[in-house]
Order: C-alpha cells, then structure tokens, then sequence
C-alpha cells in the first residue's frame, strides 16, 4: 500500500509539473501584456508584473483595427466550422452505412488527399478563387477552409458503430433519411462533433497561411495576419503584440472549458474504438 501511494503521489506531482510547465507560457503571455513597454525587455525579466497596466490594450484599440480582425476571424472559423460539422458528418453517414458502387475507392481517395501538404495546393486554390473573385474577400477564405477530410473520417469510423438496426427501424416506421440523420445519427455523435468542432475552430481561429495568401486589404485581414501587421521591420512593440495575443486565445480558452466534458467523451470514445 505504501509502495502504491508512493506511485501514485509521484505521478501526480509529474502530471502538476507537466501541466505548469505548459500553462507557463500562456502566463507569461499574459503578464507581458500588462507589462509597461520600458520594463517588457527587462534583464532579468520579473516574473510577474510589478507595474500591471492596461496601457497595451488601449493601444492596441487605438492603433490597430483589432476589433475588425477579430470579427473577421470569428466570421471565418465560426462558418467554416458550422460547415464540417454538417457537411463531414454527413458524408461520415454516408461512407458509413450506405452501400453503393465506388464506395471503397472514393473512401481511399478521400483518405490519400489527408497525405498531400496543404502548401501544395495553395497556388491551384487561389487562382480558383482569383477566377471565382473571392480571393480577397472572407468568403473565400470560408470556402478553401471548407476542403478538409479528417472530419470525414472521424465521423465515418464512429457513425459506422452506431447499430445498422437502430436505422432500419427507423426507416420501417417511415422516418426519411433527413429525419433519421437530424433526429437520431446527429444526437448520438455529440462527442466526435465537439471534437471536431474544437479542433476545426482552432485550426482556422490560429490560422495564417492561406488568410495571408487570399487576403490584401487590411480590413479583412484574421487576427493572425493583424498580429503579424504590428511587427515593425526594425522593432517590435512586445507588449503591444502579446495583448493582441491575449485576445487571441481568450476564445479558443472559453470554447474549450465550454465544450470540455464533450471533448474528453469523444477522446475517451476514440480511444476505445481506435
């Protein structure tokens, strides 16, 4: 018994090390932003602010157009995610459980495109969009975050564990494949859909690549691509930039305690099904 507390007292005093060391740099994060400008490159540097002020974020808000790169990028990473869920969830129903000619192959097809670079189709997708004139707007940005396939898959491998028979009674009672879709598939996949929605959300919250390639005119432009903007060629406004930070990540923080107890049922379930 003592050996096992011994055990169990040092894991958890590993699991708290690990979980400071990766919440360090979201404090630090944090304390630059409320640090003065002319003690932000201190050496040695406080390890919590001594002089907090707001002073960066109002700068932030009278310098930059921050307040439009954050509806921007909620615009596009609320859209797109809204899109996968609908749309991956139901081609998951779909490779799942229909059965028509093809279907292996254009499931492998689907699967083989999740091997190629996303840097390897950003010329082919802008001059698309250039010819479709969305390349400098948000909606194309929405619609190139749109060509995604891991949410397919994910949805695919657990929508093909809910039980087959479960929807052939639902169809002997005369339900439509809508009806069987919104009132039995979709309430019964809550936990890979906030796991889908989570990582969908903040891949293109974080995202800077593709805004950077489709978007010039500065009020368009996502938080990622705004932050980038506040760098000078010579200097950098460290405290300027780590409030922008903060404002960066306050979302993704909330959407994540919010979808929390859904997220680790879908890992949990993704563990076991895997």
């Amino acid at each position: 018994m003592t050996k096992d507390r011994v055990l169990r007292s040092a894991s958890v005093c590993v699991v708290a090390l690990a979980g400071l060391i990766s919440l360090f740099p979201l404090y630090w994060m944090v304390t630059t932003a409320l640090t003065p400008g002319q003690f932000v490159i201190k050496t040695p540097p406080d390890l919590y602010p001594a002089h907090a002020t707001l002073e960066n974020f109002r700068l932030l808000f009278e310098r930059t157009q921050v307040m439009r790169w954050v509806v921007n990028t909620l615009i596009v990473a609320t859209a797109i995610t809204l899109g996968h869920l609908l749309i991956d969830s139901m081609a998951g129903y779909v490779f799942a459980k229909f059965e028509f000619r093809g279907k292996r192959a254009a499931f492998a097809v689907i699967l083989a495109t999740m091997a190629l670079p996303a840097q390897v189709t950003l010329i082919p997708l802008f001059l698309i969009l250039n010819d479709l004139r969305l390349a400098n707007s948000l909606g194309g940005v929405v619609l190139a975050g749109l060509a995604d396939v891991f949410g397919v898959f994910l949805m695919r491998q657990f929508i093909s564990t809910i039980p087959t028979d479960l929807i052939q009674a639902a169809r002997l009672d005369g339900a439509s494949e809508w009806r069987i879709f919104t009132r039995i598939i979709l309430p019964l996949c809550k936990p890979p859909l906030a796991v889908l929605g989570l990582f969908t959300f903040l891949k293109h919250w974080n995202d800077f690549t593709l805004p950077l390639v489709l978007l010039r005119d500065s009020d368009k432009y996502t938080l990622q691509i705004g932050m980038a903007s506040i760098q000078g060629e010579f200097n950098t406004n460290y405290g300027l930039l780590m409030a922008a930070a903060t404002i960066a990540a306050l979302p993704v923080v909330l959407l994540y305690f919010a979808l929390s107890r859904y997220f680790m049922d879908g890992m949990r379930v993704g563990g076991m099904k895997g």
